[in-house]
């Protein structure tokens, strides 16, 4: 959407601010992510609690 925007010069300074604003908070998403990855065990359930995210291991008979 940038680069079309750019083509036909429409890319004005708010939105070059909104679209790295965007970036921004998408990075958090992506981090988040790699962190549930990496700490969390194979057999574990995650809940989440408004903004809080917990995980139980459970136990496999």
């Amino acid at each position: 959407m940038p680069l079309i925007l750019s083509a036909f010069g429409l890319l004005t300074t708010t939105l070059k601010f909104l679209i790295i604003l965007n970036s921004m908070a998408s990075s958090v998403d992506i981090l988040n992510l790699l962190l549930i990855i990496k700490q969390v065990p194979k057999n574990a359930i995650l809940k989440s609690n408004g903004p809080n995210t917990y995980w139980k291991n459970v136990q496999m008979n």
